[in-house]
């Protein structure tokens, strides 16, 4: 049983619990990239939030 794992992003082995699911990457490491992600994308970012938010929308007056 396998129970550390290395990040591929900062290179530093740690336990299991500490990676999403079965990827590579660790948690802090994945939250920094997708922080990153979201500042250089912003309207982008904005405008697949907003459409999430009418979809889930939708779906919740569907089911009522």
């Amino acid at each position: 049983m396998e129970d550390q794992k290395t990040c591929c992003t900062c290179g530093k082995t740690k336990p299991v619990e500490e990676f999403v699911s079965k990827r590579t990457q660790c948690k802090p490491c994945k939250a920094i990239k997708s922080q990153q992600w979201r500042d250089a994308n912003k309207p982008l970012n904005q405008a697949c939030q907003r459409a999430a938010y009418y979809k889930r929308k939708a779906k919740a007056l569907q089911e009522n």
